[in-house]
């Protein structure tokens, strides 16, 4: 059975991947040459799963892929397979369906309903269309998208144009940059007679990666623009909520803050490199003992022996959906050693969806929110300490958060309600989506404190039976303590 649903998602994939380049495809886009070119791909991915008996089966799928495709494809699509093959641009096409906009069953099970609600058309960018680390369009460029836009003018429904990035560099510039890219693209739509307050662009950055950014084939193909097209507001806000599985994030080495190993600490002076003498050490140890006597917060944790995610039975398995996977997602599926402890994570600066007539953000009403996540505050007694999370917000389809939350901690708190805070700080936030649970990952802004970041994973049957563990420096090494979290109301 995971052979056929490889093959039905790698054959679609590569059905539209061949718009781009095949000719005969080209000049038989009805339901004969989508049937033909589907059986064909088809086979071929059989053969890579199956052996003999694979090319029988991967045929007969491929070829109904080819042939549902083949009647429903419309002139646009066409035409757009056409322009990106003159122009010698890589662009992948697909259906938008109930479940790939991550529609949850009441059970939290992904929605199986298949019915076509948009088009997503997606182009691979490269050093022709936009200059490393700039927004603006080159002539070439705004020439490409103009006739791109020109196939959307009849078009009442909504557009949504996304910016992509890899992951290198820091987050928020590349959220930023991609933001500014699919304004600038959203505008060329507006040029060609669309309807300002029907197009709306997002910046969604490094989030939502469909290839592996560990390698530069993949990292090329991260860095796109997204050019959807669905019914109303609300199928665009669902759409663009979207966040991600992180097998396809580059690995990371942790840079924990304030931690020191004095005793084997080698200070050489620029000119003798002579090293500092026992004396000289033994005052530094006694200069970072005070201020950790001040500001340090011990939580009476374990020490963090490996890059484990403590939480996984909590989390279970992941369930997002890739629209553009391109690697076996069965192989993805299994990848849960990817969901690793925070320290080996990083903020990932997630975008807002705009409106081009307004350059406002898109409002969401509170029935769009996760059952108690609705932006509201969350409290934990750590230890004799309190740290409270306000607010928390997620929404309930795709999982992506709509404010980042202020982490406060209260220490040997004894239930005060005038007790000042000993720690506020800012924070930044990644989720990912589980079978079980969500998990709602903190990573504390302030370098001065010896908090690092906090993993929640909020029990999406019980949200009052949530979960976490924080993770905090002393001067040896980095800890970690679990903790059960509750929900204030408002």
């Amino acid at each position: 059975m995971k052979k056929i649903t490889v093959s039905v998602v790698l054959a679609s994939f590569l059905l539209f991947n061949g718009c781009a380049s095949n000719n005969a495809f080209m000049d038989n886009v009805g339901k004969i040459g989508g049937t033909t070119a589907g059986a064909g791909i088809g086979a071929v991915i059989g053969k890579q799963l199956g052996g003999d008996r694979g090319i029988i089966v991967g045929a007969l799928i491929g070829g109904g892929i080819g042939y549902l495709i083949g009647d429903e494809i419309d002139k646009r699509r066409a035409e757009l397979a056409k322009i990106a093959e003159e122009e010698k641009v890589e662009v992948y096409s697909q259906n938008v369906t109930a479940k790939d906009l991550g529609v949850l069953n009441n059970d939290n099970t992904p929605s199986d309903n298949k019915e076509v609600l948009g088009d997503s058309f997606t182009v691979i960018s490269d050093d022709n269309q936009f200059n490393v680390g700039s927004s603006s369009l080159n002539p070439k460029s705004t020439q490409l998208f103009t006739k791109f836009a020109e196939q959307y003018k009849n078009s009442d429904k909504k557009i949504l144009i996304i910016g992509h990035t890899d992951d290198s560099g820091d987050s928020s510039f590349n959220q930023k940059l991609s933001e500014e890219r699919a304004k600038n693209v959203g505008q060329i739509f507006s040029k060609q007679g669309i309807k300002e307050s029907n197009i709306y662009y997002l910046g969604a950055g490094e989030i939502n990666p469909i290839a592996d950014n560990n390698s530069i084939d993949g990292a090329k193909k991260n860095r796109r623009v997204e050019i959807v097209e669905l019914n109303d507001i609300k199928d665009i806000s669902i759409y663009s909520s979207r966040t991600s599985s992180p097998e396809y994030f580059r690995k990371i080495t942790p840079k924990t803050k304030n931690v020191r190993n004095v005793e084997n600490e080698k200070v050489n002076i620029v000119e003798n490199k002579t090293i500092e003498t026992k004396k000289e050490i033994t005052k530094n140890q006694q200069q970072v003992n005070m201020v950790e006597s001040k500001s340090f917060i011990d939580f009476k944790g374990q020490k963090v022996s490996n890059n484990v995610f403590a939480l996984k039975q909590e989390f279970g398995n992941s369930i997002q959906e890739k629209s553009f996977s391109l690697i076996n997602k069965a192989y993805a599926d299994n990848q849960t050693n990817v969901y690793v402890n925070c320290l080996y994570d990083k903020p990932r600066t997630v975008g807002k969806t705009k409106s081009l007539e307004t350059n406002k953000d898109i409002v969401y009403s509170t029935t769009e929110f996760k059952k108690g996540l609705n932006e509201v505050p969350w409290i934990a007694n750590i230890d004799t300490h309190l740290v409270g999370i306000n607010p928390v917000g997620v929404l309930s389809n795709g999982s992506k958060i709509t404010k980042n939350p202020k982490v406060t901690v209260y220490k040997d708190y004894k239930g005060n309600p005038n007790q000042k805070a000993d720690l506020s700080v800012g924070s930044s936030v990644n989720t990912y989506q589980g079978s079980d649970g969500l998990i709602y990952r903190i990573f504390i802004e302030d370098n001065n404190s010896h908090l690092e970041c906090m993993d929640i994973v909020f029990n999406e049957k019980n949200i009052l039976n949530s979960k976490g563990v924080i993770y905090y420096t002393k001067n040896d090494g980095v800890y970690e303590r679990d903790f059960n979290i509750s929900q204030i109301k408002k």
